[in-house]
């Protein structure tokens, strides 16, 4: 069923007793993924019940392309587990659920240089997790469809720097409130990253969320119909937030609170349910060249 590029053996473990029927297994216990393996699926779906993972790798120089995971009943567990690895490859690999459980589809714990390209997510609580310190982030051409939060790049016990986030898609389940992290892309303490050309749409808060990050491009993305605000950044410094589009929303196309430093020009704020863009305690920001109309509040806001 597996096609194997090159050396698979005794590091490629399939748990015992699991079933195996034509372009399909179900498993019992997480695939375990050892280093040194490039593993095409050819389209195979692997069923994972929920309180089981479906893939677990810490290994080095892995490449995991053409799998489907199909998530069976309420998950407690993320569905490809990354934690420590190095040199890890991510291509046309799917994630399907149905449920909002504290999980993601596919999370990286630490580790460095991972390149995630054309996966999907659905159904998830998060769709991606780059968590605690990590460094070297590739993401391209993916999708996050009806997830919480699209992809969260998580700082809080370690910073996550060198991050490329473009040609991403994240369209959120909409409605929602109050402040849970239900946003397309959520950065938390991390700094030299590039989000760029990416959708983000109805999601249930924010489409864009700095938090703690610095030295952040934002370019060329499209935030609409979120709940809260387009862009949001607290805590923010020395971003450059340039030629996005962030209109429909039902609070502010921006919003940036106790920024320094930043500098907005050339986006596009219109008909957001409050302001176009607001500042809070951000004196020191840059605002130019913004094209900013028919929002209900105005178009610049300062408290």
């Amino acid at each position: 069923m597996f096609r194997i590029v090159r050396r698979l053996v005794g590091r490629l473990a399939f748990p015992a007793g699991y079933c195996r029927k034509v372009g399909e297994i179900t498993i019992s216990e997480p695939i375990s993924v050892e280093g040194g393996t490039v593993l095409d699926g050819r389209g195979l779906v692997v069923k994972v019940p929920g309180d089981v993972g479906g893939l677990v790798c810490s290994g080095r120089d892995v490449t995991i392309r053409n799998l489907v995971f199909e998530v069976e009943g309420n998950p407690v567990r993320h569905i490809l587990f990354f934690k420590d690895a190095e040199r890890v490859t991510l291509e046309n690999v799917r994630v399907r659920g149905k449920v909002w459980n504290e999980t993601a589809g596919i999370c990286f714990l630490r580790g460095l240089d991972f390149r995630v390209r054309n996966c999907f997510v659905e159904g998830m609580r998060y769709g991606f997790i780059f968590s605690t310190g990590v460094r070297t982030v590739e993401m391209r051409g993916c999708t996050a469809l009806g997830c919480k939060t699209g992809t969260y790049v998580m700082g809080q016990d370690a910073e996550c720097e060198d991050v490329l986030i473009q040609d991403c898609c994240f369209i959120g389940p909409g409605g929602g409130s109050g402040e849970n992290g239900h946003d397309g892309i959520l950065l938390e303490r991390t700094r030299f990253a590039f989000l760029k050309n990416n959708r983000c749409y109805n999601n249930e808060e924010h489409g864009i969320y700095l938090s703690g990050s610095y030295e952040v491009q934002v370019q060329g993305n499209s935030c609409l119909w979120n709940g809260w605000n387009g862009i949001q950044g607290v805590l923010t410094k020395d971003n450059l937030i340039f030629g996005n589009f962030a209109c429909f929303n039902g609070d502010n196309g921006i919003y940036l609170d106790r920024d320094s430093g930043s500098v907005c020009i050339r986006n596009r704020c219109l008909r957001n349910g409050r302001w176009g863009i607001l500042r809070v305690s951000s004196d020191d920001t840059v605002l130019a060249r913004n094209l900013v109309h028919g929002n209900k509040a105005g178009s610049y806001g300062q408290m």
